[in-house]
């Protein structure tokens, strides 16, 4: 795989959540509610760097490697940019809303592009597990799987009404 072509499919993740952090909409308003086991805001401007370096990392690690055949790549970059995609729905979906009272139905909508990340970190876990080449590089991609499956459950809790 080209250089340009990892670094673009590494950066994916990163690049499909730019706009909302450029655009300050990943920020919660003080009058919003906040889901019940909601980290402090600062914590996410801590974390999401560290696994955007994270899963930046276990692509190009991949696809660097000589010795990882170009089907297994090819399968690796197809499912970091289906993942980056959801992410960035699932962003749209749960943020994108003005209007502090719209956003309950956003948070409801967002619930369909959550499941899809959720499935596909799952499936992507046990694909991982299934490719000996690439299981040396699982510890990269568990704190994302960790943090999307956190996610998820705070999506639900804020659709449910579980907020302080």
């Amino acid at each position: 795989m080209q250089l340009t072509r990892s670094i673009i499919v590494s950066s994916s993740p990163f690049l499909f959540s730019l706009p909302f952090t450029v655009l300050d909409l990943n920020r919660f308003s003080e009058e919003q509610p906040r889901a019940i086991w909601q980290p402090p805001d600062y914590t996410f401007g801590i974390v999401w760097p560290i696994l955007y370096v994270s899963l930046f990392s276990f692509n190009m690690l991949i696809f660097r490697n000589p010795n990882i055949s170009s089907k297994i790549k090819t399968f690796v970059a197809k499912h970091t940019v289906i993942e980056a995609l959801l992410q960035g729905f699932w962003l749209y979906m749960f943020r994108f809303k003005k209007n502090v009272n719209d956003r309950k139905y956003g948070y409801i909508k967002s619930i369909f592009p959550m499941v899809g990340l959720v499935l596909m970190s799952w499936f992507r876990l046990q694909s991982i597990l299934n490719t000996p080449a690439i299981v040396p590089y699982l510890l990269l991609y568990i704190p994302y799987l960790l943090w999307i499956n956190f996610a998820h459950i705070l999506n639900w809790q804020l659709i449910l009404g579980f907020t302080k």
